[in-house]
């Protein structure tokens, strides 16, 4: 079993280049229980879309019938993949003891979750017309505001090698403080001749790994990868005991707020109700 890192060192390397690897530092059995969930979902979802699926037994079948989904009805495959974003077990995992721990020995005195749980599907099947498929270089502070300290968390539910689309980081460059953007369609980029001169290098991850960065690193998605979809989770952390975030009012610029438009006219029905809970 590999021996744990020593927080101090493990604290010293994100306070000089803006990002650290911790190894094996999820929890598999939640890691396991995502991908499970992720297969109930998407196989149920191809199932009502009129897909002949079978329940996949391996992230490899996983993959194939995210695929199989997106090319069969994007639409579908939007929702779905929407829908596990609000997966208990991805929540599970964000608020573990395993990552708490790595969030406290970083430095959070008082942790708050700076947005929603998120996984990322990345393929060259994946492609969405008018969307956007990897991420551009960019800060998530641009869009988190929150605490000087704020984190992000990202770990894999296989692992991702060099030709996994992996993330990839530029050294130091959280130093740089806030840098100018621009529009783009996955919400912004850095402005381009900023990002000259930087050097980016891809972070490779095995399974349980947990890649943590600033929210001020320059990073972006590798040009490099396939046609199996690379899974991961992202969690993103403030501290509300950072005096510069106190200070700036704890800002919190999402907006969740429901469209009351019903999206099946006049459901649930009193039959509907009944057929639900006398079954």
């Amino acid at each position: 079993m590999q021996n744990a890192p020593d927080p101090s060192q493990v604290a010293e390397s994100f306070a000089e280049l803006g990002y650290v690897v911790i190894p094996q530092a999820a929890d598999v059995g939640l890691l396991t229980l995502i991908e499970k969930d992720l297969g109930d979902v998407f196989h149920r979802r191809a199932k009502a879309a009129g897909l002949e699926a079978v329940l996949p037994y391996s992230y490899n079948d996983l993959s194939d019938l995210i695929i199989a989904l997106k090319q069969h009805d994007q639409s579908a495959y939007l929702q779905a993949a929407k829908t596990v974003n609000h997966l208990a077990s991805l929540s599970q995992l964000c608020v573990s003891p395993a990552v708490m721990a790595v969030v406290r020995d970083l430095g959070l005195l008082t942790p708050t979750i700076a947005t929603r749980t998120v996984l990322h599907f990345m393929a060259s099947t994946l492609d969405i017309e008018g969307g956007y498929l990897k991420t551009p270089p960019h800060q998530d502070f641009r869009s988190v505001q929150g605490s000087l300290n704020s984190i992000v968390l990202w770990t894999p539910l296989a692992d991702v090698g060099l030709d996994d689309y992996p993330v990839i980081v530029a050294d130091c460059s959280h130093r740089l403080g806030l840098l100018p953007s621009t529009e783009h369609a996955f919400g912004h980029q850095i402005e381009p001749a900023r990002v000259q001169g930087l050097d980016f290098h891809p972070v490779e991850l095995k399974r349980g790994d947990i890649l943590v960065f600033s929210t001020l690193l320059v990073h972006a998605t590798s040009e490099t990868g396939g046609d199996r979809v690379r899974i991961a989770a992202s969690f993103r952390f403030n501290d509300a005991a950072d005096s510069s975030y106190i200070e700036r009012g704890l800002p919190i610029p999402y907006i969740y707020k429901a469209d009351m438009a019903l999206r099946t006219p006049d459901f649930p029905t009193p039959a509907d109700m009944n057929a639900m809970f006398d079954r």
